[in-house]
């Protein structure tokens, strides 16, 4: 279970009232500053009511969200060509942090296949156009900042620095490493 958001603090505006048992949400990380912050990503998909579907996104960046929405369709099946999309960085924060991506894409195959993501996940990663994932900096203190805030599985990209193998293997965390977007998306259907 997720710790206390009182002893969480700068998370807490961004985890408060976390809705469970919903798909099309979860926690990712990106780096605020020096220390990486922990926020809700949350999507919702739906059949588009005209002939164009809409895009809608806040606190996100719109063409990160198309680019992974092409990804998604051309790598892992997932079409949304006749689905309104609307993607939200809980909090009023804005983030533009690449790093959000793996989380975003996971969002949004969970809302578009009605999987629910446990509370207890986090996700971080940037998305290639071949549907790659790719390392992101401050690996480390994620790990850290993953474990003190209670999460108990992180999905990453496969390949880790060093001294984030090391942090990882001190941790009680579970590492879910995925080498592509589409390994992230199989990975829900285990849930």
């Amino acid at each position: 279970m997720i710790r206390s958001l009182a002893a969480s603090g700068r998370h807490a505006v961004f985890l408060a009232d976390r809705p469970r048992g919903v798909p099309g949400t979860i926690a990712g990380s990106f780096i605020h500053g020096s220390r990486p912050l922990f926020v809700e990503i949350q999507s919702l998909v739906s059949p588009a009511g005209y002939a164009t579907p809409m895009r809608r996104v806040s606190g996100l960046d719109a063409n990160r969200l198309n680019l992974i929405l092409a990804v998604l369709a051309r790598r892992c099946g997932i079409g949304f060509g006749d689905q309104d999309v609307f993607s939200n960085l809980v909090g009023g924060l804005g983030a533009t942090d690449p790093s959000l991506d793996l989380a975003i894409a996971m969002t949004l195959a969970s809302a578009k296949q009605d999987i629910t993501i446990p509370a207890t996940v986090a996700a971080w990663g940037e998305i290639g156009l071949a549907g790659e994932l790719r390392a992101v900096p401050g690996g480390k203190m994620r790990f850290k900042e993953a474990q003190r805030l209670g999460f108990t599985s992180v999905v990453v990209p496969a390949h880790l620095k060093p001294e984030e193998e090391k942090e990882a293997a001190q941790s009680t965390l579970k590492l879910i490493r995925c080498k592509t977007v589409k390994e992230a998306v199989e990975y829900l259907r285990t849930l």
